[in-house]
């Protein structure tokens, strides 16, 4: 059995930096890949996907949407109104104040977004298997230990109340 490694801060970037460009390879093959299929999820930006992931939970004010996607507030009203167009959001009065609108999943957004989610997993499951019991385990350890710095960076960086975040 392999030793724990303890590598610095240094040593782990530069093992990320060198995964960058196979990431990147990956990604904008699958973005080629959808560009050309004919489905509604095939047809829709990361950044649209991203948008209908943020609200599956439950319906949201734009503020919130631009927040948990990290975006300007007018670029997530911008995002809203597209996918409204496309039937996979709406809006709805936000309980009292008449002024104030929340923004949730229709069906077929949530179908979209599920089917979206799916294949994404799918995509991950056939990437991993041939993997051994261990490095599997070491992968999920990276990837939470990334989670993590990626959430402690994100609260660093998260701007003040009532900034505009892309603007």
């Amino acid at each position: 059995m392999d030793p724990p490694r303890a590598d610095s801060p240094e040593d782990a970037a530069a093992a990320l930096g060198a995964l960058y460009p196979a990431v990147l390879r990956l990604v904008l093959g699958r973005l080629e890949q959808r560009r050309h299929a004919d489905t509604p999820e095939g047809r829709l930006s990361p950044e649209q996907q991203l948008t209908l992931l943020t609200l599956r939970d439950g319906p949201l004010g734009v503020s919130e949407v631009a927040q948990g996607t990290g975006v300007a507030v007018s670029t997530s009203t911008r995002m809203l109104q597209g996918l409204a167009r496309m039937g996979l959001v709406e809006a709805e009065p936000a309980g009292d104040d008449r002024r104030r609108r929340n923004t949730r999943l229709t069906d077929e957004g949530r179908r979209i977004l599920e089917a979206s989610l799916a294949l994404r997993d799918a995509r991950f499951t056939a990437l991993i298997a041939p993997l051994s019991d261990r490095d599997r385990a070491a992968l999920v350890d990276g990837v939470r230990a990334l989670t993590r710095a990626l959430s402690m960076a994100e609260d660093t960086e998260r701007p003040a109340p009532g900034a505009h975040p892309g603007e």
